[in-house]
């Protein structure tokens, strides 16, 4: 799974080709914004809450920089997120 790993989709086109493939192609897309109180934004703040021990164990954030974001989420009316991008990559044999 490509998840999250933007640098191996940087290479993936690379990595078809020096694999021998022909008619490589690549695109994104799939990206959209969610805004507070939508169904995705529920969702995304439901994941942010199952995985805040493993965010804050990397020391990106603090449990109180956790907490005062779950908060803006949750309540700032203007707060949107963008979704995850998906990446799309084909080729042939010869």
């Amino acid at each position: 799974m490509l998840r999250d790993n933007l640098p191996l989709c940087r290479r993936l086109y690379t990595m078809l080709r020096s694999n021998g493939l022909v008619y490589v192609g690549m695109s994104t897309g799939g990206v959209s914004t969610w805004s507070r109180g939508s169904a995705c934004a529920k969702l995304h703040i439901a994941n942010s809450l199952q995985s805040s021990d493993e965010m804050i164990a990397t020391g990106f954030l603090s449990e109180g920089e956790f907490d005062a974001s779950i908060k803006m989420m949750m309540n700032d009316p203007e707060w949107i997120v963008f979704s995850h991008m998906m990446v799309s990559a084909w080729g042939r044999k010869p």
